[in-house]
C-alpha cells in the first residue's frame, strides 16, 4: 500500500472496506492518512491522502464499526531551551530560570560562545534537523545555519569563536563537520568507515575527538574515542584512538575535554548479546594514566566546569533521584549534588558558559490526549 520513505504503522480497516486508515510522518510530524483500497484485489486506487494536519503526533488509532468516527491518541512535546544562574563556588543556582527558545519546535544540545553572548544548538525530532544561533538572552531572532535536508547535530563551539563543529549525515554517513558561525565554509572533517559522532574541542583548539558509532559486527578499533588534529586533512593523519576500557573490550564514548587538557570525561559502551548498550554512569580518562575511573553510577550528557575539577551532567532514570535532574560532581572526592529539581518537565540535554556561571537546558514537557474524530462520508 505505501512503499515510500516515509514511516507507516497502525493501519486501521474503514467500516466499509473501501480505505486503509494509518497514522505517518510523510510530512514530518505523525499524522493521520489514509488511502483507498480495491477490498477484493489488495490494490491501492489512488495515493495516501491526508485526514488531519501537523498539529501534534498521532497514534493509536482505531475506527469504528459504522466507518463514521476515528478514536486517536495525540502527544505533544515541548522541549524548548531554558537557562538559569549558577554559583560556581557553593555549586547551587543563582535567581529564576529564564526561557531562551520557544515554540514547538525541540532545540537541543545548547553549546554557548566563549563570550557567552551566542548560544548554538540544533532542532529534533522532525524529518530534518538543522543547526541554530541565536543571542543567550533569548532575543532577537534565530539564525538557521545549516537549512537542507541533512541531519545535523550537536554543535561545538571552538575554543577560539570561530567555528563550530557538528556531526552530520550530508556526506551520507554520519561524519564531523566544521564551518563558520555564519553558517558558511562547511568542511568535512573526518571521513570513518563506520561513521562518528558527538565532536568536542580540546582547550586549545587543535584537536578535536569524536565518538566511532558502534555497531554488533564493528573491530575493536571501531569502537570507542578517536583524536584528530583540526589543521591537518584526513588523509595527512592518522586518528588517534583512545584505549579499551577493560579486557572485556569495552569501550569510552568521551563527550567533553577538561579545561586544563588532562581529562575527558564520558560514558562507556558495551556489547551484551546481540546489543550495544551504554553502562550506568560516567567515566574519566586521564591524559596522565592512560587509564579510567567510573565517577558515578548514573548519569549522562556530562559538561566540564571551568575550575577542570567538577562536572555537571543530567539523569532522567527512575528511583529516589528521579526528581533530580541536574546534579554536579566533584572529579577528586567523587561526591554528587543535585542543582536542578524541576517539578514539571525533565531536563534532556545541558551546557555551561565559561565562567560556569550559568547553566543552559533543554526542558521537556509531555502532554497526551484522546480524541474523537467525525468523518466525512
Amino acid at each position: 500500500m505505501t512503499d515510500d520513505d516515509a514511516v507507516d504503522w497502525n493501519p486501521v480497516w474503514s467500516g466499509d472496506g473501501k480505505y486503509l486508515y494509518f497514522a505517518s510522518d510523510r510530512r514530518a510530524v505523525a499524522s493521520l492518512w489514509r488511502v483507498r483500497i480495491d477490498e477484493a484485489t489488495g490494490r491501492a486506487l489512488g495515493k495516501p491522502e491526508p485526514v488531519t494536519g501537523q498539529t501534534a503526533e498521532i497514534f493509536c488509532l482505531d475506527v469504528a464499526r459504522d466507518g463514521r468516527r476515528i478514536v486517536y491518541t495525540n502527544f505533544i512535546s515541548d522541549a524548548n531551551l531554558k537557562s538559569i544562574g549558577f554559583d560556581p563556588v557553593r555549586l547551587a543556582t543563582v535567581g529564576e530560570m529564564a526561557a531562551v527558545t520557544s515554540g514547538t519546535r525541540p532545540s537541543g544540545s545548547p553549546n554557548l560562545s566563549s563570550d557567552g553572548q551566542l548560544v548554538a544548538f540544533h532542532s529534533l525530532g522532525a524529518a530534518r534537523e538543522d543547526i541554530w544561533l541565536m543571542r543567550a538572552d533569548g532575543g532577537g531572532s534565530q539564525t538557521n545555519l545549516t537549512d537542507d535536508e541533512s541531519l545535523d547535530r550537536s554543535p561545538r563551539w571552538s575554543p577560539d569563536g570561530k567555528r563550530l563543529a557538528f556531526f552530520s549525515n550530508r556526506s551520507n554517513l554520519s561524519q564531523i563537520w566544521l564551518m563558520n558561525p555564519d553558517g558558511g565554509d562547511k568542511r568535512q572533517l573526518t571521513f570513518t568507515e563506520t561513521g562518528c559522532s558527538f565532536p568536542f574541542w580540546s582547550p586549545d583548539g587543535a584537536r578535536i575527538a569524536y565518538q566511532l558509532i558502534s555497531t554488533v559486527g564493528a573491530a575493536a578499533s571501531q569502537r570507542g574515542t578517536q583524536i584528530i588534529e583540526t589543521d591537518k586533512n584526513w588523509d595527512q593523519q592518522t586518528p588517534v584512538a583512545l584505549p579499551g576500557v577493560n579486557e572485556s573490550g569495552d569501550w569510552f564514548n568521551g563527550y567533553t575535554w577538561s579545561p586544563d587538557g588532562k581529562h575527558i570525561v564520558g560514558t562507556v559502551g558495551a556489547l551484551q548479546g546481540q546489543e550495544v548498550r551504554t553502562l550506568r554512569g560516567l567515566f574519566l580518562y586521564s591524559f596522565e594514566t592512560n587509564r579510567y575511573e567510573r565517577l558515578t553510577e548514573f548519569g549522562a550528557r556530562p559538561e566540564w566546569m571551568n575550575d577542570s575539577r567538577h562536572v555537571v551532567f543530567t539523569y532522567n532514570g527512575k528511583g529516589e533521584m528521579a526528581e533530580q535532574q541536574v546534579w554536579v560532581v566533584n572529579t577528586l572526592t567523587k561526591a554528587v549534588k543535585a542543582i536542578i529539581s524541576p517539578p514539571t518537565f525533565s531536563v534532556s540535554t545541558l551546557g555551561l558558559t565559561r565562567d560556569s556561571r550559568r547553566i543552559f537546558f533543554t526542558a521537556v514537557a509531555h502532554q497526551s490526549d484522546v480524541f474523537l474524530l467525525s468523518l466525512d462520508k
